[in-house]
């Protein structure tokens, strides 16, 4: 049994008309991405709830979330793919550089 908690995924069977709502499949860095070139893949991301503590302090059940995020993407539906994971101050660099680029693009 997992303790993460999944959410935010970029894969969601029920959210697409079809493969739409998959990432756009990687054909390498000198190619420039369309999209409508191939979509497949996953990327998700999952956090441990208060209430998980492997015998650590009592936290309370609605408590903050543990300061960890996990950061899966896997290149193919379904298969394992790579995973890390990010801390608080990671996260926060992460947002701040998804926001600066969401900024800047069409």
């Amino acid at each position: 049994m997992s303790i993460y908690c999944t959410f935010g995924s970029i894969d969601d069977e029920r959210e697409r008309p079809r493969s739409r709502q998959k990432p756009i499949h990687y054909n390498g860095s000198h190619v420039l991405p369309l999209n409508t070139d191939e979509h497949r893949g996953s990327v998700d991301l999952a956090y441990i709830p208060a209430h998980i503590t492997q015998g650590r302090r009592k936290r309370p059940e609605d408590g903050k979330f543990w300061p960890w995020l996990r950061l899966d993407v896997a290149a193919e539906n379904m298969s394992a793919g790579e995973c890390v994971i990010l801390t608080r101050e990671q996260v926060q660099k992460l947002r701040n550089s998804l926001d600066w680029w969401l900024n800047h693009s069409a």
